[in-house]
């Protein structure tokens, strides 16, 4: 059954606003990971500015961090563009599975591109059936920019004030970094629908246990592209599809990305000494999206689970 419009076409402006409200979750994700990048990058050596612009410009959190990691080891450049291309290939699914939703002008399209990411997607994926038609792309362009603002704004706080914070809460840093898994955990739990249930927990095991696997899986999927995006594809008219059983790609496929957030911080020398912690602040992020149902309210009750179990010492 289609839910009720959450806004109608108004005012030029009133879908772009819409957009920004749905936004207020990712925003709380986004913030604390975006400050850490913003230390992390100075950390690395680079000047103020840089780190900035890299958020401006890149605006790709994972595939930031990797250009940092990246940055310190040494790693020729055409290998660092290598791994973020093929990092963010994940990205050729998105497209597909939100082409229903988007309008048909290219420039529109285009833009929507640059703002996507993983948790814009999801938030979309969930939220874009509801919106009416007409107002979609102004919808999604203020979901995204109200995402991609915070990410900027985040990282110049990072960039400025972060050192001052961790030198008087050491253990902010660590909280902090927790966001990120927190939100992934707690749109995967939102988006998840009661027939969905099998293929996100499959898609958990798959994405936590076979991360090598992965790798050749996004190989086949960017050599997939032109079939994918073709108009006589078979897989993109079945995600067009109202009541297709692919409709559960979308929450599978960042339950995948969860796991590999989530399962290498466990697993990770920085997760040993608060190991009990980390899996207490994502069962409390868990729970709280399943029952308050707002995703933002989970992360934060989860970073406050996280950093009290911290400082308990567990």
């Amino acid at each position: 059954m289609r839910s009720k419009p959450i806004d109608a076409p108004g005012t030029p402006g009133a879908p772009v606003s819409a957009g920004l409200k749905a936004c207020v979750p990712v925003m709380i994700g986004y913030f604390p990971v975006a400050v850490a990048f913003g230390i992390a990058g100075l950390a690395a050596g680079l000047q103020p500015l840089q780190v900035i612009l890299i958020s401006v410009f890149v605006y790709a959190g994972a595939s930031q961090f990797l250009l940092l990691a990246s940055i310190k080891a040494g790693t020729p450049w055409l290998w660092v563009v290598a791994l973020c291309s093929l990092l963010n290939a994940r990205h050729l699914l998105y497209g597909p599975l939100l082409a229903r939703f988007l309008p048909e002008s290219l420039r529109e399209r285009l833009r929507i591109a640059f703002l996507l990411t993983d948790e814009v997607f999801a938030t979309a994926f969930n939220r874009l059936g509801a919106v009416e038609p007409a107002s979609r792309g102004r919808w999604i362009t203020g979901l995204g920019l109200g995402a991609w603002a915070t990410w900027i704004a985040g990282t110049a706080v990072g960039v400025y004030a972060g050192e001052g914070l961790e030198r008087h809460y050491p253990v902010l840093s660590q909280v902090m970094r927790f966001a990120l898994p927190a939100l992934f955990l707690a749109l995967v739990c939102q988006s998840m629908q009661p027939g969905m249930r099998r293929p996100v927990l499959a898609a958990l095991v798959v994405g936590g246990a076979l991360a090598a696997a992965a790798m050749a899986v996004i190989t086949f999927l960017t050599r997939a592209l032109p079939f994918m995006l073709s108009t006589r594809s078979c897989l993109l008219r079945r995600l067009s599809e109202e009541g297709s059983a692919l409709a559960a790609l979308g929450p599978s496929l960042l339950a995948g990305i969860a796991a590999a957030v989530i399962v290498p911080d466990l697993v990770g020398a920085q997760a040993v000494d608060g190991r009990g912690a980390y899996i207490g602040g994502l069962v409390v992020t868990a729970v709280a999206a399943r029952l308050v149902g707002n995703s933002g309210a989970a992360v934060i009750l989860g970073l406050a689970g996280y950093g009290l179990l911290l400082a308990l010492g567990l």
